[in-house]
């Protein structure tokens, strides 16, 4: 793979984002409220042209053609769905300053796939998960080897803005996409049962919804808070012979510990078809 080599201009932005799905708009949300970055800083595009004035209009960003926004922005972050990377690439490879670093948060896709696609050693892998939108993400990145490290710094006082960014190897990244990109739809899963629970129990939406939100910030609060394993945690809410040992004997007994472990691997092996 040969580099481009250019004499580039002034980055006009500090970053521009590719793809204003689910994913790019949580980015966005949390790059611009949790001050990582001011709206003038950052340039946006989509293949959706209504998508793209609504993201323009709701968040004062600049928006500008793919081509456009490669050309004038410093960390170039491409949000698209992994069936539309290829053709992505082909459209914004001859406009790539040789001096931009280039963010994938395409799932499945490798370092060496991307690098070829855009003939560019510049490449971080990532995966955040949709809490970045309120600053509680968590962000695995992996550089590729032609990521300075100023580059690094430079990303990590952005996003660790937005959420926990945390370095690791690529051969784990479709594990910590199972973790922590699926995490949060396992845990809305539960929520969502608890959540029926108590409206069968005659507690109104409002108040279900409020409890099963505190129950979850309130453990997850904990866990950041004390520093210690989560059995720790779990065992200092178990008496013997108390309500929560009863509940958890259930979970023991229909093997709740493989069902998870299941489903993180049905997870995880489809993050490595997304690659294909």
């Amino acid at each position: 793979m040969k580099e481009k080599k250019q004499v580039d201009a002034m980055p006009e932005y500090s970053l521009g984002l590719i793809g204003c799905g689910n994913l790019g708009t949580a980015l966005l949300n949390g790059f611009i409220s949790q001050g990582a970055l001011s709206p003038s800083e950052i340039a946006v595009t989509d293949v959706n042209a209504s998508r793209l004035e609504f993201i323009r209009a709701q968040f004062g960003v600049t928006a500008l053609s793919s081509r456009e926004l490669v050309k004038a922005s410093s960390i170039i972050v491409i949000a698209v769905k992994p069936k539309d990377f290829r053709t992505l690439c082909a459209e914004i490879r001859p406009h790539i300053p040789g001096s931009a670093t280039i963010v994938s948060v395409a799932a499945g896709i490798p370092i060496s796939s991307i690098s070829e696609l855009l003939g560019s050693s510049r490449i971080v892998r990532m995966m955040p998960n949709l809490p970045i939108s309120y600053g509680s993400g968590i962000i695995a990145f992996c550089p590729g080897k032609g990521v300075s490290e100023e580059a690094i710094v430079n990303l990590a006082r952005i996003f660790g803005k937005i959420g926990c960014f945390i370095e690791i190897s690529e051969r784990i990244m479709p594990f910590i996409t199972a973790i922590s990109g699926s995490g949060p739809g396992f845990l809305f899963f539960i929520a969502e049962v608890f959540f029926g629970m108590l409206l069968e129990r005659g507690f109104s939406e409002t108040d279900s919804l409020k409890i099963v939100a505190f129950l979850f910030t309130g453990a997850g609060a904990m866990l950041k808070s004390e520093g210690v394993a989560p059995e720790v945690l779990r065992q200092r809410v178990c008496s013997p012979g108390g309500t929560t040992v009863a509940g958890l004997d259930v979970f023991n007994r229909r093997d709740l510990a493989g069902i998870l472990g299941e489903a993180v691997k049905a997870a995880e092996k489809r993050a490595e078809e997304l690659g294909g």
